[in-house]
Protein backbone atom coordinates (compact mmCIF):
# COMPACT_ATOMS: atom_id res chain seq x y z
CA UNK A 1 0.00 0.00 0.00
CA UNK A 2 2.86 2.55 0.89
CA UNK A 3 4.41 1.46 -2.04
CA UNK A 4 1.82 2.28 -4.55
CA UNK A 5 1.39 5.51 -2.40
CA UNK A 6 4.61 6.40 -3.04
CA UNK A 7 4.54 5.67 -6.80
CA UNK A 8 1.57 7.40 -7.24
CA UNK A 9 2.90 10.97 -5.71
CA UNK A 10 6.10 10.10 -7.11
CA UNK A 11 4.89 10.38 -10.98
CA UNK A 12 2.62 13.85 -9.77
CA UNK A 13 4.81 15.73 -8.18
CA UNK A 14 8.16 13.98 -10.69
CA UNK A 15 7.80 17.31 -13.32
CA UNK A 16 6.74 20.07 -10.50
CA UNK A 17 5.15 22.92 -13.32
CA UNK A 18 2.90 25.35 -12.44
CA UNK A 19 0.30 23.46 -14.38
CA UNK A 20 1.36 19.72 -12.65
CA UNK A 21 0.73 21.85 -9.65
CA UNK A 22 -2.61 23.20 -9.98
CA UNK A 23 -3.61 19.49 -11.95
CA UNK A 24 -2.65 18.12 -8.55
CA UNK A 25 -4.06 20.94 -6.38
CA UNK A 26 -7.37 20.57 -7.91
CA UNK A 27 -7.10 16.35 -7.61
CA UNK A 28 -6.84 16.87 -3.94
CA UNK A 29 -10.06 19.12 -3.82
CA UNK A 30 -11.74 17.05 -5.61
CA UNK A 31 -10.97 13.57 -3.47
CA UNK A 32 -11.37 15.41 -0.10
CA UNK A 33 -15.10 16.70 -1.19
CA UNK A 34 -15.66 12.96 -2.47
CA UNK A 35 -14.06 11.41 0.90
CA UNK A 36 -16.34 14.21 3.22
CA UNK A 37 -19.40 12.56 1.94
CA UNK A 38 -18.49 9.51 3.80
CA UNK A 39 -19.58 10.46 7.57
CA UNK A 40 -21.83 10.00 10.30
CA UNK A 41 -24.57 12.68 11.72
CA UNK A 42 -23.54 11.85 15.83
CA UNK A 43 -25.89 14.59 17.18
CA UNK A 44 -29.09 14.07 15.02
CA UNK A 45 -28.33 17.38 12.79
CA UNK A 46 -26.93 18.51 9.78
CA UNK A 47 -23.48 18.37 11.87
CA UNK A 48 -21.34 15.48 10.59
CA UNK A 49 -17.72 13.56 10.90
CA UNK A 50 -16.41 12.78 7.43
CA UNK A 51 -13.10 11.45 6.13
CA UNK A 52 -12.53 14.46 3.88
CA UNK A 53 -10.47 16.02 7.28
CA UNK A 54 -8.27 13.01 6.93
CA UNK A 55 -7.53 13.66 2.68
CA UNK A 56 -7.01 17.43 3.74
CA UNK A 57 -4.59 16.98 6.45
CA UNK A 58 -2.36 14.33 4.68
CA UNK A 59 -2.17 16.62 1.44
CA UNK A 60 -1.20 19.57 4.05
CA UNK A 61 1.25 17.54 5.79
CA UNK A 62 2.94 15.29 2.79
CA UNK A 63 2.68 17.34 -0.58
CA UNK A 64 5.05 20.55 0.23
CA UNK A 65 5.00 21.63 -3.44
CA UNK A 66 1.07 22.81 -2.83
CA UNK A 67 0.29 25.85 -1.28
CA UNK A 68 -1.54 25.52 1.83
CA UNK A 69 -3.42 28.90 1.30
CA UNK A 70 -4.51 27.94 -1.89
CA UNK A 71 -5.75 24.30 -0.68
CA UNK A 72 -7.66 25.32 2.35
CA UNK A 73 -9.65 28.29 0.64
CA UNK A 74 -10.15 25.91 -2.39
CA UNK A 75 -11.02 22.86 -0.57
CA UNK A 76 -13.60 25.18 1.14
CA UNK A 77 -15.48 26.68 -1.38
CA UNK A 78 -15.62 23.44 -3.00
CA UNK A 79 -17.26 21.89 0.00
CA UNK A 80 -19.59 25.03 0.38
CA UNK A 81 -20.48 24.94 -3.29
CA UNK A 82 -21.11 20.90 -3.73
CA UNK A 83 -22.86 20.78 -0.48
CA UNK A 84 -25.31 23.57 -1.24
CA UNK A 85 -26.23 22.33 -4.66
CA UNK A 86 -26.59 19.21 -3.09
CA UNK A 87 -29.16 20.35 -0.24
CA UNK A 88 -30.85 23.56 -2.70
CA UNK A 89 -31.76 19.83 -5.43
CA UNK A 90 -34.05 18.03 -2.80
CA UNK A 91 -34.95 21.23 -0.53
CA UNK A 92 -35.63 24.19 -3.32
CA UNK A 93 -34.48 26.58 -0.87
CA UNK A 94 -30.67 28.03 -1.77
CA UNK A 95 -30.54 30.18 1.59
CA UNK A 96 -31.39 27.73 3.83
CA UNK A 97 -28.77 25.13 1.65
CA UNK A 98 -26.32 28.03 1.70
CA UNK A 99 -26.58 28.69 5.96
CA UNK A 100 -26.32 24.91 6.71
CA UNK A 101 -23.31 24.56 4.62
CA UNK A 102 -21.13 27.46 5.68
CA UNK A 103 -20.16 26.26 8.86
CA UNK A 104 -18.97 23.17 7.18
CA UNK A 105 -17.18 25.12 5.17
CA UNK A 106 -15.65 27.54 7.78
CA UNK A 107 -14.65 23.86 9.79
CA UNK A 108 -12.02 23.33 6.38
CA UNK A 109 -10.89 26.54 6.44
CA UNK A 110 -10.28 26.67 10.11
CA UNK A 111 -8.55 24.03 10.22
CA UNK A 112 -6.11 24.76 7.15
CA UNK A 113 -5.65 28.46 9.03
CA UNK A 114 -4.75 26.51 12.13
CA UNK A 115 -2.04 24.30 10.53
CA UNK A 116 -0.22 26.52 9.09
CA UNK A 117 -0.19 28.91 12.65
CA UNK A 118 0.76 26.04 14.35
CA UNK A 119 3.85 25.28 11.77
CA UNK A 120 2.78 21.29 12.34
CA UNK A 121 4.85 20.01 9.67
CA UNK A 122 7.88 20.62 11.92
CA UNK A 123 6.86 18.22 14.42
CA UNK A 124 7.12 15.51 11.42
CA UNK A 125 10.21 13.69 14.04
CA UNK A 126 7.23 13.08 16.49
CA UNK A 127 4.30 11.25 15.37
CA UNK A 128 2.43 11.64 18.81
CA UNK A 129 3.11 15.51 19.59
CA UNK A 130 2.11 15.28 15.72
CA UNK A 131 -1.09 13.68 16.24
CA UNK A 132 -2.27 15.23 19.27
CA UNK A 133 -1.84 18.71 17.58
CA UNK A 134 -3.57 17.77 15.27
CA UNK A 135 -6.34 16.79 16.89
CA UNK A 136 -6.88 20.09 19.40
CA UNK A 137 -6.53 21.58 15.61
CA UNK A 138 -9.55 19.08 14.85
CA UNK A 139 -11.61 19.74 17.69
CA UNK A 140 -11.10 23.45 17.97
CA UNK A 141 -12.41 23.69 14.65
CA UNK A 142 -15.56 21.35 15.18
CA UNK A 143 -16.29 23.82 18.37
CA UNK A 144 -16.30 26.68 15.82
CA UNK A 145 -18.39 24.89 13.48
CA UNK A 146 -21.02 23.56 16.11
CA UNK A 147 -20.58 27.16 17.40
CA UNK A 148 -21.35 28.73 13.87
CA UNK A 149 -24.34 26.46 13.46
CA UNK A 150 -25.92 27.49 16.52
CA UNK A 151 -25.74 30.87 15.75
CA UNK A 152 -26.74 30.61 12.27
CA UNK A 153 -29.49 27.82 11.78
CA UNK A 154 -30.44 27.98 15.70
CA UNK A 155 -29.28 23.87 16.07
CA UNK A 156 -29.83 22.79 19.69
CA UNK A 157 -26.78 20.86 19.64
CA UNK A 158 -25.62 21.71 23.10
CA UNK A 159 -29.26 20.80 24.14
CA UNK A 160 -27.82 17.88 26.24
CA UNK A 161 -25.07 17.51 28.06
CA UNK A 162 -22.08 19.37 26.46
CA UNK A 163 -19.19 17.91 28.07
CA UNK A 164 -20.50 14.69 26.87
CA UNK A 165 -20.54 16.18 23.11
CA UNK A 166 -17.36 17.79 23.68
CA UNK A 167 -15.49 14.71 24.58
CA UNK A 168 -16.91 12.95 21.84
CA UNK A 169 -15.54 15.65 19.59
CA UNK A 170 -12.03 15.37 20.68
CA UNK A 171 -11.96 11.30 20.77
CA UNK A 172 -13.50 11.51 17.18
CA UNK A 173 -10.70 14.52 16.20
CA UNK A 174 -7.93 12.73 17.89
CA UNK A 175 -8.36 9.27 16.17
CA UNK A 176 -8.76 10.96 12.56
CA UNK A 177 -5.69 12.50 13.26
CA UNK A 178 -4.02 9.45 14.53
CA UNK A 179 -4.55 7.47 11.17
CA UNK A 180 -3.27 10.70 9.31
CA UNK A 181 -0.22 10.65 10.94
CA UNK A 182 0.73 7.34 11.41
CA UNK A 183 -0.16 6.94 7.49
CA UNK A 184 1.93 10.18 6.86
CA UNK A 185 5.32 8.59 9.23
CA UNK A 186 4.77 5.31 7.51
CA UNK A 187 5.25 7.11 4.04
CA UNK A 188 7.64 9.15 5.48
CA UNK A 189 9.86 6.17 7.21
CA UNK A 190 9.57 4.61 4.16
CA UNK A 191 11.02 7.49 1.98
CA UNK A 192 14.02 7.81 4.87
CA UNK A 193 15.10 4.08 4.34
CA UNK A 194 14.97 4.41 0.68
CA UNK A 195 17.14 7.26 0.31
CA UNK A 196 19.35 5.86 3.30
CA UNK A 197 19.70 2.38 1.04
CA UNK A 198 20.56 4.51 -2.16
CA UNK A 199 23.09 6.57 0.27
CA UNK A 200 24.46 3.34 1.70
CA UNK A 201 25.13 1.57 -1.48
CA UNK A 202 26.89 4.63 -2.86
CA UNK A 203 28.89 5.46 0.20
CA UNK A 204 29.92 1.49 0.01
CA UNK A 205 30.68 1.61 -3.95
CA UNK A 206 33.22 5.16 -3.60
CA UNK A 207 34.81 3.09 -0.53
CA UNK A 208 35.54 0.25 -2.57
CA UNK A 209 36.63 2.36 -5.88
CA UNK A 210 38.67 4.10 -3.69
CA UNK A 211 40.07 1.34 -1.60
CA UNK A 212 41.11 -0.16 -4.88
CA UNK A 213 42.16 2.73 -6.12
CA UNK A 214 44.24 3.51 -2.93
CA UNK A 215 46.04 -0.06 -3.01
CA UNK A 216 47.01 0.33 -6.38
CA UNK A 217 48.71 4.11 -5.25
CA UNK A 218 50.25 2.14 -2.89
CA UNK A 219 51.75 -0.57 -5.39
CA UNK A 220 53.24 2.35 -7.46
CA UNK A 221 54.53 4.09 -4.68
CA UNK A 222 56.19 0.48 -3.79
CA UNK A 223 57.59 0.85 -7.59
CA UNK A 224 58.62 4.53 -7.03
CA UNK A 225 60.72 3.36 -4.05
CA UNK A 226 62.19 0.53 -5.95
CA UNK A 227 63.26 2.83 -8.71
CA UNK A 228 64.67 5.30 -6.34
CA UNK A 229 67.25 2.03 -5.02
CA UNK A 230 67.89 1.52 -9.37
CA UNK A 231 68.59 4.78 -8.91
CA UNK A 232 71.16 4.88 -6.54
CA UNK A 233 72.39 1.28 -7.52
CA UNK A 234 72.78 2.37 -10.84
CA UNK A 235 74.76 5.57 -9.66
CA UNK A 236 77.27 4.02 -7.53
CA UNK A 237 77.86 1.19 -10.34
CA UNK A 238 78.83 4.48 -12.68
CA UNK A 239 81.26 5.75 -10.20
CA UNK A 240 83.03 2.44 -9.71
CA UNK A 241 83.14 2.02 -13.68
CA UNK A 242 85.17 5.15 -13.83
CA UNK A 243 87.15 4.87 -11.23
CA UNK A 244 88.26 1.12 -13.43
CA UNK A 245 88.49 3.64 -16.54
CA UNK A 246 85.86 2.40 -18.34
CA UNK A 247 84.11 5.28 -19.48
CA UNK A 248 81.57 3.89 -22.34
CA UNK A 249 80.39 1.50 -19.63
CA UNK A 250 80.24 4.22 -16.95
CA UNK A 251 78.18 6.04 -19.20
CA UNK A 252 75.63 3.49 -19.84
CA UNK A 253 75.23 3.06 -16.43
CA UNK A 254 74.83 6.95 -15.86
CA UNK A 255 72.14 6.88 -18.46
CA UNK A 256 70.23 4.51 -17.12
CA UNK A 257 70.05 5.94 -13.17
CA UNK A 258 69.43 9.25 -15.40
CA UNK A 259 66.59 7.78 -17.15
CA UNK A 260 65.36 5.74 -14.05
CA UNK A 261 65.23 9.52 -12.43
CA UNK A 262 62.88 10.26 -15.46
CA UNK A 263 60.36 7.22 -14.80
CA UNK A 264 60.32 8.00 -10.89
CA UNK A 265 59.33 11.87 -11.19
CA UNK A 266 56.28 10.57 -13.29
CA UNK A 267 55.63 8.24 -10.68
CA UNK A 268 55.63 10.63 -7.86
CA UNK A 269 53.59 12.72 -10.35
CA UNK A 270 51.12 10.26 -10.50
CA UNK A 271 51.35 9.43 -7.27
CA UNK A 272 50.20 12.88 -6.12
CA UNK A 273 47.98 13.65 -8.99
CA UNK A 274 46.07 10.82 -7.43
CA UNK A 275 45.97 11.35 -4.16
CA UNK A 276 44.60 14.92 -4.78
CA UNK A 277 41.41 13.67 -6.41
CA UNK A 278 41.25 10.50 -4.08
CA UNK A 279 39.10 11.70 -1.18
CA UNK A 280 37.04 9.05 0.20
CA UNK A 281 34.22 9.33 2.51
CA UNK A 282 35.87 9.91 6.10
CA UNK A 283 36.38 6.45 8.17
CA UNK A 284 38.33 7.74 10.68
CA UNK A 285 35.02 6.95 13.31
CA UNK A 286 34.58 3.83 11.98
CA UNK A 287 35.40 0.69 14.47
CA UNK A 288 36.64 -2.62 13.02
CA UNK A 289 32.81 -4.26 13.15
CA UNK A 290 31.75 -1.49 11.13
CA UNK A 291 33.86 -1.72 8.48
CA UNK A 292 33.49 -5.27 7.89
CA UNK A 293 29.84 -5.10 7.81
CA UNK A 294 30.33 -2.58 4.82
CA UNK A 295 32.47 -4.83 3.38
CA UNK A 296 30.49 -7.93 3.97
CA UNK A 297 27.25 -6.01 2.60
CA UNK A 298 29.31 -5.04 -0.60
CA UNK A 299 30.67 -8.88 -1.70
CA UNK A 300 26.68 -10.36 -0.88
CA UNK A 301 26.24 -7.47 -3.70
CA UNK A 302 29.22 -9.03 -5.29
CA UNK A 303 27.99 -12.59 -5.08
CA UNK A 304 23.99 -11.94 -5.80
CA UNK A 305 25.79 -10.12 -9.48
CA UNK A 306 27.86 -13.62 -10.03
CA UNK A 307 24.53 -15.50 -9.78
CA UNK A 308 25.40 -17.23 -6.61
CA UNK A 309 24.15 -18.18 -3.06
CA UNK A 310 26.41 -17.46 -0.63
CA UNK A 311 25.94 -17.00 3.25
CA UNK A 312 28.73 -14.52 5.11
CA UNK A 313 29.12 -14.96 8.79
CA UNK A 314 30.87 -12.95 10.97
CA UNK A 315 32.48 -13.76 14.59
CA UNK A 316 34.52 -10.74 15.83
CA UNK A 317 35.39 -11.36 19.27
CA UNK A 318 37.40 -7.40 19.37
CA UNK A 319 36.32 -4.19 18.22
CA UNK A 320 38.69 -1.22 17.75
CA UNK A 321 39.68 1.82 15.64
CA UNK A 322 42.21 1.16 12.91
CA UNK A 323 44.81 3.14 12.40
CA UNK A 324 44.67 3.01 9.05
CA UNK A 325 41.43 2.01 7.88
CA UNK A 326 41.31 2.17 4.28
CA UNK A 327 43.72 -0.21 4.66
CA UNK A 328 41.89 -2.74 5.93
CA UNK A 329 39.12 -2.04 3.97
CA UNK A 330 41.49 -3.08 0.80
CA UNK A 331 42.96 -6.29 2.36
CA UNK A 332 39.29 -7.65 3.60
CA UNK A 333 37.53 -6.61 0.63
CA UNK A 334 40.45 -8.22 -1.65
CA UNK A 335 40.07 -11.75 -0.12
CA UNK A 336 36.42 -11.32 0.63
CA UNK A 337 35.76 -10.88 -2.93
CA UNK A 338 38.56 -13.75 -4.09
CA UNK A 339 36.49 -16.07 -1.83
CA UNK A 340 33.37 -15.36 -3.82
CA UNK A 341 35.38 -15.74 -6.97
CA UNK A 342 36.05 -19.49 -5.93
CA UNK A 343 32.82 -20.43 -4.75
CA UNK A 344 31.51 -22.76 -7.66
CA UNK A 345 27.71 -21.75 -7.19
CA UNK A 346 26.88 -21.73 -3.84
CA UNK A 347 28.66 -22.04 -0.49
CA UNK A 348 29.86 -19.88 3.35
CA UNK A 349 32.32 -17.06 3.83
CA UNK A 350 33.25 -16.76 7.21
CA UNK A 351 34.96 -13.75 8.85
CA UNK A 352 36.88 -14.40 12.78
CA UNK A 353 38.78 -11.73 14.43
CA UNK A 354 40.73 -12.45 17.59
CA UNK A 355 43.64 -11.19 19.56
CA UNK A 356 45.41 -14.34 20.18
CA UNK A 357 48.07 -12.42 23.21
CA UNK A 358 48.06 -9.12 23.93
CA UNK A 359 50.42 -8.03 21.14
CA UNK A 360 48.90 -9.94 17.88
CA UNK A 361 45.38 -9.40 16.04
CA UNK A 362 44.06 -12.50 13.89
CA UNK A 363 41.99 -12.19 11.20
CA UNK A 364 40.69 -14.98 9.26
CA UNK A 365 38.76 -15.21 6.01
CA UNK A 366 37.79 -18.75 5.38
CA UNK A 367 35.57 -20.29 2.59
CA UNK A 368 34.32 -23.52 1.58
CA UNK A 369 35.05 -23.26 -2.02
CA UNK A 370 37.03 -26.09 -3.95
CA UNK A 371 40.43 -25.26 -2.20
CA UNK A 372 44.03 -25.16 -3.46
CA UNK A 373 47.07 -27.34 -4.46
CA UNK A 374 50.38 -27.07 -2.70
CA UNK A 375 52.01 -25.59 -5.79
CA UNK A 376 49.29 -23.21 -6.39
CA UNK A 377 49.52 -21.99 -2.71
CA UNK A 378 53.44 -20.70 -3.52
CA UNK A 379 52.08 -19.15 -6.30
CA UNK A 380 48.79 -17.40 -4.90
CA UNK A 381 50.48 -14.13 -4.19
CA UNK A 382 52.69 -13.32 -7.31
CA UNK A 383 51.51 -10.83 -9.11
CA UNK A 384 49.62 -12.23 -12.57
CA UNK A 385 47.87 -14.86 -10.56
CA UNK A 386 44.54 -15.07 -9.41
CA UNK A 387 41.72 -17.30 -8.05
CA UNK A 388 39.20 -16.57 -11.03
CA UNK A 389 37.10 -19.65 -11.05
CA UNK A 390 37.88 -22.80 -9.21
CA UNK A 391 41.89 -22.81 -8.74
CA UNK A 392 44.48 -20.44 -10.05
CA UNK A 393 44.75 -21.31 -13.49
CA UNK A 394 44.72 -18.26 -15.68
CA UNK A 395 46.89 -15.48 -15.92
CA UNK A 396 44.58 -12.25 -15.26
CA UNK A 397 45.87 -8.75 -13.52
CA UNK A 398 46.21 -11.01 -10.51
CA UNK A 399 46.94 -7.65 -8.77
CA UNK A 400 44.47 -7.97 -5.77
CA UNK A 401 46.26 -10.86 -3.98
CA UNK A 402 49.44 -8.76 -4.28
CA UNK A 403 48.32 -5.73 -2.81
CA UNK A 404 46.85 -7.93 -0.18
CA UNK A 405 50.64 -9.36 0.59
CA UNK A 406 52.16 -5.73 0.21
CA UNK A 407 49.48 -4.40 2.72
CA UNK A 408 50.10 -7.26 5.36
CA UNK A 409 53.80 -6.53 4.53
CA UNK A 410 53.54 -2.72 4.94
CA UNK A 411 51.35 -3.09 8.02
CA UNK A 412 54.32 -5.40 9.61
CA UNK A 413 51.77 -8.86 9.25
CA UNK A 414 52.28 -11.72 8.00
CA UNK A 415 49.54 -14.09 6.13
CA UNK A 416 49.41 -17.71 5.61
CA UNK A 417 46.87 -19.79 3.63
CA UNK A 418 45.56 -23.23 5.02
CA UNK A 419 43.92 -24.84 2.08
CA UNK A 420 43.16 -28.54 1.23
CA UNK A 421 41.02 -29.88 -1.93
CA UNK A 422 37.27 -30.04 -1.77
CA UNK A 423 37.38 -28.82 1.78
CA UNK A 424 38.25 -24.94 1.22
CA UNK A 425 41.09 -22.11 1.60
CA UNK A 426 41.25 -20.18 4.84
CA UNK A 427 43.38 -16.56 4.69
CA UNK A 428 44.72 -16.17 8.29
CA UNK A 429 46.26 -12.70 8.71
CA UNK A 430 48.71 -11.83 11.79
CA UNK A 431 49.01 -7.99 12.60
CA UNK A 432 50.82 -6.45 15.26
CA UNK A 433 48.45 -4.65 17.59
CA UNK A 434 50.74 -1.45 17.73
CA UNK A 435 50.16 -1.31 13.85
CA UNK A 436 47.07 -1.60 13.01
CA UNK A 437 44.77 -0.68 16.32
CA UNK A 438 44.55 2.81 17.18
CA UNK A 439 42.32 2.39 19.90
CA UNK A 440 40.21 -0.35 21.56
CA UNK A 441 36.74 0.28 21.35
CA UNK A 442 35.01 -1.06 24.49
CA UNK A 443 31.00 -0.88 23.49
CA UNK A 444 29.44 -4.13 21.99
CA UNK A 445 32.24 -7.13 21.55
CA UNK A 446 31.58 -11.10 20.23
CA UNK A 447 29.60 -9.77 17.47
CA UNK A 448 28.32 -13.19 15.99
CA UNK A 449 26.06 -12.19 12.65
CA UNK A 450 24.98 -14.18 9.78
CA UNK A 451 23.87 -12.53 6.58
CA UNK A 452 22.38 -14.70 4.04
CA UNK A 453 21.75 -14.04 0.58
Amino acid sequence: MIFNINNLYSKLIDNSSPSNIRKLTIAIIILTVITAELRMHPFDSSFRFGLGVITFAFAALYIRQISLSTLTFGVAIAILTFRTLGDFYFSGDVLEALLTNIPGAVYYLTFGILIKLTNVNKYYSNPLVQGIILGVIDFGSNVIELTLRWLLIYEPIFSTSLSLKLIELFIVGFLRMIIVTGVYSSIRQYHLEAINNVERQKRREILLLTSNLQSEVFFVQKSSKDIERLIYDGYSLYEQLLENEKPELANMALNISTNSHEIKKDYDRIISGLRSLLKPPSLKGNTFTELVKLMTEANIDYAQKMGKEIDFITDLRVDFYPTNPMMIVSIINNLASNAVEAINYKGQIKIIALCNNESNLQISISDDGPGLTEEKQRLIFRTGYSRKGNCIEKRSTGLGLTHVDNLVSYLHGSININSAIEKGTTMLITFPVETVVKEWYFGETNRSEKYPL
